[in-house]
């Protein structure tokens, strides 16, 4: 089974932030496929920077 959770947001770098250290904490089935799609909206906060902080531990991809 394969899972995408979309993640849409605008100048929300912080609750994003709290978001995706909520979202490392799940237990995910073996065997299930799964993704982040976080789309960034045209933010002028750091909001790229929260990505890359949880790419090394979530399986994020951003969108633009």
């Amino acid at each position: 089974m394969n899972i995408s959770v979309a993640i849409c947001t605008w100048n929300r770098a912080n609750m994003l932030d709290q978001t995706l250290q909520q979202m490392q904490k799940l237990n995910v089935a073996s065997g299930l496929e799964w993704e982040i799609l976080v789309v960034n909206n045209n933010c002028t906060d750091n909001t790229d920077d929260i990505i890359d902080k949880h790419k090394t531990k979530l399986p994020i991809r951003r969108i633009i």
